[in-house]
């Protein structure tokens, strides 16, 4: 054998001692000393049992605070770090990038934070036949999907989700904030007629002041639906803390946690209007 290749099934110098492998089911002890000098085999442990389930790190609750550090919410938070959530993300935020570009990149978006936000749906099994064989697999379970988008904005969004779940029923609720209260009034509402038993997952690009985040919690609580969550590309720390004061019990996703609103409510950096960049209207 090459000494090159020797080397490679050396043990750890940090090991004590060698492992061999025991049976066929993988696992490993050590040898005896001097049990069998000829044979150098790999120092491997079993890997420590890990739970069946845990949060990703790309969605791990996070601890959002205002500018002056305060905490601004005790309710639970997710903030992606995925890498390609992260860099179609910063071309969004680029003012010179296009409508066409930034609506594409706002459904591709909403795909990728989709897949995050199920991660945790439950699943049943099922047995299904291949060309070759009878097998069983998994198949998604409980809570059918209604995905809620806020006119006009979430609308993109709610084309990237409707791709990753097609089967999701779709609601829609027309909110625009009023120019001098920055208060919500909503103008339209329509949810598919099973709300109540179904997981409502709101889409909205930005969660800016969170009121109208906060209107169309409630019109869906007052349905019946009582399993809500909230999707947004981009959240201010204010619109969280508006949100959570509201209905503490209701989580929120997003790519990024930006500083704060400036005057006229707009997020800090931000992205600038995004109903305006998305349908070229300014």
């Amino acid at each position: 054998m090459e000494a090159g290749t020797n080397a490679g099934l050396r043990s750890s110098p940090r090991s004590k001692g060698k492992f061999r492998q025991r049976g066929s089911a993988g696992s490993w002890e050590r040898e005896k000393p001097g049990e069998n000098p000829d044979v150098c085999v790999p120092a491997l442990r079993p890997e420590p049992a890990k739970p069946a389930w845990e949060f990703p790190r790309s969605r791990i609750p996070g601890k959002v605070r205002d500018r002056e550090g305060a905490p601004v919410t005790t309710g639970k938070v997710y903030v992606f770090d995925h890498p390609l959530i992260l860099h179609k993300l910063t071309i969004l935020r680029d003012k010179r990038t296009g409508h066409k570009e930034f609506r594409e990149l706002v459904e591709e978006l909403a795909m990728l934070m989709a897949f995050e936000v199920t991660r945790a749906h439950p699943t049943r099994e099922v047995e299904v036949e291949t060309p070759l064989a009878t097998m069983k697999g998994r198949s998604i379970a409980g809570q059918e999907i209604a995905v809620i988008p806020i006119l006009r904005a979430g609308l993109a969004m709610e084309v990237g989700v409707s791709r990753l779940i097609p089967t999701a029923r779709i609601g829609h609720v027309g909110i625009y904030r009023d120019p001098e209260s920055l208060e919500p009034v909503t103008y339209y509402a329509k949810f598919p007629v099973d709300i109540a038993e179904r997981e409502a997952m709101i889409v909205d690009p930005m969660l800016a002041t969170g009121g109208s985040i906060v209107a169309c919690i409630d019109a869906l609580k007052q349905r019946g639906c009582r399993t809500i969550k909230v999707m947004a590309i981009i959240s201010a720390p204010e619109g969280i803390k508006k949100v959570h004061d509201a209905h503490r019990d209701v989580e929120i996703y997003t790519a990024a946690v930006d500083s704060h609103l400036n005057d006229h409510g707009y997020i800090v950096p931000g992205l600038g209007d995004a109903g305006d960049r998305l349908f070229g209207t300014k």
